[in-house]
């Protein structure tokens, strides 16, 4: 068993595409390269300590979702 989608329980959902989704926002790309150059230089901009931090706050939501018995968790 495990809870319904919850958008807060998947990592790249509230840790990686909002950064991209700013650093990305109305930029218009010449092709597939440069858009693949871009995403490399925003995850390379992320410090161990970012890093750190999401999977701190993942555990801490997975936490959350256990102690709800595998309810639904929003933030």
């Amino acid at each position: 068993m495990h809870p319904p989608y919850s958008p807060d329980l998947a990592p790249a959902d509230y840790f990686l595409f909002p950064k991209l989704k700013l650093v990305m926002k109305g930029t218009r790309f010449e092709d597939e390269e440069a858009i693949k150059r871009k995403v490399t230089t925003m995850l390379k901009s992320n410090s161990v300590e970012d890093f750190s931090r999401c999977f701190r706050r993942l555990y801490e939501r997975h936490q959350e979702c256990i102690d709800r018995g595998g309810n639904y968790v929003e933030h």
